[in-house]
């Protein structure tokens, strides 16, 4: 099934940048006082804040298409949103149904929390780069490869 889009009609909606990670991690307190601790998932998932200010039309039109073609809060959708830096396409879908306010001259401010779906997340040859640097990944390599050629001389 094709992820649903956002309403190219209606004004695009704001991130807080402000997030925090999702939880990946179960932990479980054991009889014996220890605690196991598993991997839910690997996927990389962040909590935002997503902002919408809407005429009462524009209003009329998201939370019909919030229900009808959303269904609610269990649906991820693609939607572009203003951002630091511009405007970015991003996945997300709701966590818990959003607020909604009367503003002043008929305007309707929608706040909602939205887990973002990341799909980029360095690799680990990429962590090590920035961690140690290449030279040093370098030089590392290159004693590596020459203990090896010392232990296959010796056997």
């Amino acid at each position: 099934m094709a992820i649903p889009l956002y309403p190219s009609a209606l004004p695009l909606p704001q991130l807080v940048q402000q997030f925090k990670d999702k939880e990946r991690t179960l932990r479980t307190p054991m009889a014996n006082g220890a605690v196991r601790a598993r991997t839910l998932t690997t996927a990389t998932e962040t909590e935002h804040q997503l902002t919408f200010v809407f005429t009462q039309e524009q209003y009329d039109g998201f939370t019909g298409w919030f229900y009808h073609r959303l269904g609610g809060i269990e649906t991820w959708f693609s939607c572009d949103m203003i951002r630091e830096k511009g405007t970015a396409t991003e996945t997300v879908r709701f966590i818990a149904e959003y607020t909604e306010q009367k503003q002043a001259g008929g305007m309707w401010l929608i706040s909602g929390a939205v887990e973002l779906k990341r799909t980029t997340r360095i690799t680990a040859d990429q962590t090590a780069l920035a961690i140690y640097g290449e030279e040093n990944i370098n030089s590392w390599a290159n004693a590596l490869q020459a203990s090896q050629q010392i232990y296959k001389d010796i056997t």
